[in-house]
């Protein structure tokens, strides 16, 4: 069953929980410049310190177990000027199109796990 934003009631909880789970945050065209910005740090430093370029992929933020670099004490440091992939989530599209991943995350997320979503008494 494909989900449409409208149709979900989903409050961020800012529990940093996506934020743990291993992966990539892909970083859109003068993202990096944004958040190096924010941080008052060289565009350059930024990129050496924070992110790496992946062949094929373009440039992103690693995360692990431990969650993303930016995630100090359950926070986000940069929430003002975080990447579209963060301001997004949930509504990404694999999320979207794909009611087991809204369950997948639902397991991670407090706030999707608490969502409403119309036309769904299982979430």
């Amino acid at each position: 069953m494909k989900l449409k934003k409208e149709d979900i009631e989903f409050t961020c909880i800012k529990c940093g929980e996506c934020c743990r789970v291993d992966g990539y945050v892909y970083l859109k065209r003068g993202e990096t410049e944004k958040m190096a910005r924010y941080l008052e740090i060289p565009v350059k430093e930024f990129r050496k310190k924070y992110t790496r370029l992946l062949f094929l992929l373009g440039r992103v933020i690693e995360t692990d177990a431990q969650g993303c670099a930016f995630l100090i004490d359950g926070r986000c440091i940069i929430y003002p000027a975080r990447p579209s992939q963060c301001v997004t989530f949930p509504y990404w599209k694999r999320i979207m199109n794909d009611s087991k991943e809204w369950k997948y995350i639902s397991a991670y997320c407090p706030g999707a796990a608490r969502a409403k979503i119309k036309g769904r008494d299982d979430k």
